[in-house]
């Protein structure tokens, strides 16, 4: 993604996650990122016309360029044009805009007929999971939904199950984060914050008591 677009990708873990030892799957096949042919001649770094949609061409190819944190033109210099300024931040949004299509990478578990949706996201979603499994044999009809990627935020996967489901609990490991956010997307599900913040671990069994209090 950070190669397609030129925007920076950050991987965030939590403390659990980075101190886990546990086998990992490498696939045999990765997908490598093709570059884009790029005419050098005349070369406008920020030009998605001579620029192939935004490609950055690496320092050592031939090329030089300028690069700038401020406002700058198609060359890289700096502006304090007006029209230029919209012009950029017009360009960033078209460029987060095309960035939605991957933000829909999510896990869905037992979704189709559940009355009640868990929303969690890092370690959390480990719980979770054995959360789901525990209501299913106590007759409640449970599922999660575990994104993969917090922003772009996924809010097709919520806007689906959006007034199909009764309850979306988010558990979180603090005092309430992307909770707002889910409130912002769902109008016609109850949304429930359940959260935790002493340094522990949800255990699965706090968390199926949360959602059995909402369906007594």
């Amino acid at each position: 993604i950070s190669e397609i677009l030129r925007i920076p990708v950050v991987v965030l873990t939590d403390e659990i996650t980075s101190h886990m030892r546990e086998k990992v799957n490498i696939p045999e096949k990765i997908e490598i990122f093709t570059p884009p042919s790029i005419i050098k001649e005349n070369y406008l770094p920020y030009s998605d016309d001579n620029n192939v949609g935004g490609y950055l061409l690496p320092f050592g190819e031939g090329v030089r360029y300028h690069i700038t944190g401020l406002i700058h033109g198609e060359d890289g210099f700096p502006s304090n044009n007006p029209e230029i300024a919209r012009k950029n931040l017009d360009r960033f949004k078209k460029k987060m805009e095309k960035a939605l299509k991957y933000a829909e990478d999510v896990e869905e578990y037992l979704i189709e007929d559940a009355e009640i949706i868990f929303f969690p996201y890092g370690i959390v979603a480990r719980a979770v999971k054995e959360v789901v499994e525990i209501l299913r044999k106590k007759g409640v009809k449970a599922g999660y939904i575990r994104p993969k990627i917090i922003w772009p935020f996924p809010h097709t996967s919520l806007e689906k199950i959006d007034g199909k489901v009764e309850y979306i609990i988010v558990p979180e490991m603090n005092q309430g984060q992307l909770v707002y956010e889910i409130m912002a997307h769902v109008k016609n599900s109850k949304v429930i914050p359940v959260n935790r913040y002493d340094g522990e671990l949800f255990d699965p069994d706090e968390l199926v008591k949360s959602a059995e209090e909402l369906i007594k």
